[in-house]
């Protein structure tokens, strides 16, 4: 397996350049065995990753990490912003704080306030909206949708974004809506979405996630180039970086997956009502993001009782690892909830944890796939039926290679 990290050795050994405070050059690295460890990171070539410790009583350590194990390096103590206005959801999983800017031959220009004005493919945009209304659909629509701030809804085609209005083509014509009375919209599948399938994302303190071909720096700043046609080059300052992960490594986040089988089924007369809550990828089945004891996770499946996805395994991943808890945004409301978590492999059950309550973070599962084509994660009803049953799939992730910490699935109860 080939990796192009060697523009981004450039970018990362800046970190330890003369002048930067101590908070500013420690970073957390993360391996395809999910140890972590804290450090300034001082090399990055073909040769792997090298991070430096302190040692009180002895000269700096450096420990290398090849780069077939390499997950992501990560600053301690930063974290993305809430953005107040708009965030654009992209196809891939990137996502764009910022202000539309006008659509021309089929794109979207998009100021954001750290990377600039971008232009992004109109095939790429899933969802615009606003606070907790920026998550993606269930299921894309027909056709693109704007929901206003007042309930009203406008169906038809995208043909105009601007900082002032967005206008959608209906059977009546254009429909010029100013933006401020927009609550959400989003967007049909009009073809391939692309993105990249090996590469970076890189985590900025604006709360946005971008996705790069290749990365590197010169003078504490960071340049990304972006998949677009033609490639967009940015330079943007490193302190505003707080999070550089991987795409097509040693990992592969189930979050990211497309599920073969989606179920999920009310409990008749539960407390929903019989609602529906389908489940929801990298964040809470509420759409809010996922946390547990103050730790914000950027992957996981938010879920509720009863859930059921399966996903194609295709060959060379070898290993399952996550970790799974009641939902805890609002965990004091939550003193029922009583889940089964249940995983299968092959339609066969390798895992199974009955009485799963509040309030406890799982210990790691990992599981050895043994060629296994399918995987399957359930959610079932507790003894308190679908009450308060919101599931967090914590880091669900597929490993290339097997670490100590696989077990086979056999050895599971």
């Amino acid at each position: 397996m080939k990796f192009s990290l060697n523009k981004l050795a450039m970018a990362l050994l800046a970190v330890s350049a003369a002048g930067r405070t101590a908070v500013a050059q420690q970073w957390i690295i993360t391996t395809a065995d999910f140890r972590e460890q804290t450090g300034m990171l001082h090399s990055l070539s073909a040769d792997g990753v090298g991070l430096a410790t302190d040692n009180p009583s002895t000269q700096p350590t450096e420990r290398i990490v090849p780069l077939d194990q390499f997950v992501s390096v990560n600053r301690p103590g930063t974290s993305a912003a809430t953005s107040d206005g708009f965030t654009l959801l992209l196809a891939g999983g990137d996502r764009l704080t910022g202000t539309p800017g006008g659509v021309s031959d089929e794109q979207l220009a998009w100021t954001n306030p750290t990377l600039g004005r971008l232009t992004i493919p109109l095939r790429r945009l899933v969802a615009l909206g606003r606070g907790e209304n920026t998550g993606a659909p269930d299921s894309p629509p027909k056709q693109d949708i704007v929901t206003l701030a007042n309930g009203d809804v406008v169906s038809g085609v995208l043909t105009g974004c601007s900082a002032d209005t967005i206008t959608i083509t209906t059977d009546g014509g254009p429909e010029n809506i100013p933006l401020a009375s927009v609550s959400r919209a989003v967007f049909a599948v009009t073809g391939a979405a692309g993105g990249v399938s090996h590469g970076f994302r890189v985590r900025l303190t604006d709360g946005s996630a971008v996705s790069a071909t290749d990365v590197s720096v010169s003078q504490n700043r960071l340049t990304l180039m972006l998949d677009a046609k033609p490639p967009q080059t940015i330079s943007v300052d490193l302190a505003q970086v707080y999070g550089i992960e991987q795409i097509g490594g040693p990992v592969l986040w189930v979050s990211s997956m497309t599920p073969t089988e989606n179920v999920q089924v009310p409990y008749f007369g539960g407390s929903s009502g019989g609602g529906s809550w389908p489940a929801r990828f990298d964040a809470s089945v509420d759409g809010s993001a996922m946390q547990f004891d103050g730790r914000r996770f950027e992957h996981g499946i938010g879920v509720h009782a009863y859930s059921r996805l399966s996903f194609a395994i295709e060959p060379g991943w070898v290993g399952f690892r996550a970790q799974y808890a009641i939902d805890q945004q609002s965990d004091a409301t939550r003193p029922l909830a009583d889940v089964t978590v249940r995983i299968r492999l092959d339609g066969k059950t390798v895992y199974e944890r009955p009485h799963v309550r509040a309030g406890a973070l799982s210990n790691v599962v990992a599981l050895e796939l043994n060629g296994a084509k399918q995987l399957t994660l359930e959610a079932d009803y507790g003894d308190a039926g679908d009450v308060q049953a919101h599931l967090d799939w914590i880091e669900p992730v597929l490993l290339r290679e097997s670490s100590p910490a696989v077990a086979p699935a056999a050895s599971q109860p």
